[in-house]
């Protein structure tokens, strides 16, 4: 899959707890991403399937910091 960044991280968890808070009701998935994933964060449809196919991954994701951030005002 590839390195990932912090905020791949935060709009996939985000999105899946949206899709299981719905899921759990008995939503299908096309009335979750109408109704509630695509208000709010404009996906398509297709990267809507891709994240619920990367669930799975969701631990595997590390919080990696940027390492340039505090390089840029050392000496």
């Amino acid at each position: 899959m590839g390195y990932k960044g912090n905020s791949y991280n935060k709009r996939l968890k985000g999105i899946i707890d949206i899709y299981d808070k719905w899921a759990a009701i008995g939503l299908t998935n096309a009335e979750i991403y109408r109704r509630h994933i695509y208000p709010v964060y404009e996906i398509s449809d297709r990267t809507f399937y891709n994240y619920l196919k990367n669930s799975g991954r969701i631990d595997e994701l590390p919080e990696i910091p940027n390492p340039d951030q505090l390089a840029l005002f050392e000496e």
